[in-house]
């Protein structure tokens, strides 16, 4: 069955459009590794200036004829973030909104870590980094496959709308997102989506958000993962989620976007067109979680993320149960006795060594390059 396809107005999408608003006025001014051009020479003649670009547009339409058909090796892997620790954040290229991050002690495996996201309440933002291809030394790649687990707190309250999780784009400060409309030469996005879904057992929808060359409006498409219902989530479980996708070759109906809970697929589309033109590629990791459009957390609501992946080409997922392990609040204890006690206590409840047996398992599917 074909995921489900609406279309939703954010009332405050061109306000609230992510960490992007700051890109848009940067746009221009950055070089592959992310520092702004100067000019070295101020004196430059009319003639050398025009000679310089007659070369640069030669340059440019080589370039852009090569890339056109380009032939690069990507790694298997561009980068993975345990978020063990805060420094794993330096790993994204750029920070936008940081003051409602922090790690947890609450990881996927009792002995990981997490990253906690907290919406404050009334306010729009969690977070927005970047992970962008170029400023990391890689070239944009077609295809993206991302992995990292998630999970909602167990008090997290979607009685007022919903809101955006982490997905790839190639905006270029241009269209494909706040209501920017795409039009398959200016830009594209498809981050994840999460909103209610009337289920009092699985009350949270995953759906992903898509700014594409065939969107109606200003605002992105929703697809609900609904292929299974892997697509609906309880709060307090931690999940593998797996997003795939691949763009379209410029100008064809045949582009691809795959999603999988726990290795459930849960959604699969692959007749989009991102693009009508070859230099539009994966710019970025887009790493936002922000209340929107026109909703506001009811109150402070976290999301947690463990164990963020980056991979060059699709992988398989495996089937994964997902775990409640480090549910146990934090230990308010101060001495060292009581916290070794605390600690051992919450093992045996979450069945830690089972579960770190499970992550290996799952460490070692991700070396697979198998296609589903």
């Amino acid at each position: 069955m074909k995921p489900t396809r609406r279309r939703v107005l954010l009332g405050l999408g061109a306000v609230v459009g992510g960490g992007s608003l700051a890109y848009a006025g940067r746009d221009g001014e950055r070089t592959r590794m992310g520092v702004r051009d100067r000019a070295t020479d101020t004196e430059q003649t009319s003639e050398t200036t025009a000679e310089e670009a007659t070369t640069t547009d030669a340059e440019t339409t080589t370039e852009e004829a090569t890339t056109t058909e380009r032939d690069v090796e990507f790694p298997d892997q561009f980068v993975r973030m345990s978020f063990d620790t805060r420094d794993s954040l330096e790993k994204f290229t750029e920070l936008d909104v940081t003051e409602n991050v922090e790690i947890d002690e609450r990881g996927v495996v009792s002995e990981s870590n997490s990253l906690r996201v907290t919406f404050p309440e009334g306010r729009h933002y969690g977070t927005s980094l970047h992970y962008r291809f170029d400023e990391a030394g890689y070239p944009e790649p077609d295809e993206l496959h991302a992995r990292y687990y998630l999970r909602f707190a167990e008090t997290f309250d979607l009685s007022h709308g919903g809101g955006k999780l982490p997905g790839p784009s190639g905006t270029y400060g241009q269209a494909g997102w706040g209501g920017r409309e795409a039009d398959g030469t200016n830009g594209w996005s498809a981050r994840m989506y999460f909103h209610p879904s009337y289920d009092d057992d699985h009350p949270i929808q995953l759906s992903s958000y898509v700014y594409h060359a065939e969107m109606g409006g200003p605002y992105g498409d929703i697809f609900e993962w609904n292929d299974s219902d892997a697509g609906r989530l309880h709060v307090g479980k931690w999940y593998r989620i797996d997003n795939y996708l691949r763009l379209n070759t410029p100008g064809e109906d045949d582009g691809v976007l795959k999603g999988w809970v726990n290795g459930e697929r849960a959604l699969d589309v692959s007749d989009l067109r991102f693009r009508d033109v070859p230099r539009l590629r994966i710019g970025e990791y887009w790493f936002d979680c922000y209340w929107g459009g026109g909703w506001h957390p009811p109150a402070d609501n976290h999301v947690y993320f463990d164990k963020l992946a980056l991979f060059s080409e699709r992988r398989r997922p495996n089937d994964w149960g997902g775990t409640e392990t480090g549910m146990t609040p934090r230990p308010e204890t101060t001495t060292r006795e009581e916290t070794e006690a605390t600690t051992a206590e919450e093992t045996t409840a979450g069945g830690g060594t089972e579960t770190t047996t499970e992550e290996k398992d799952t460490e070692t599917t991700d070396s697979a390059t198998t296609a589903e």
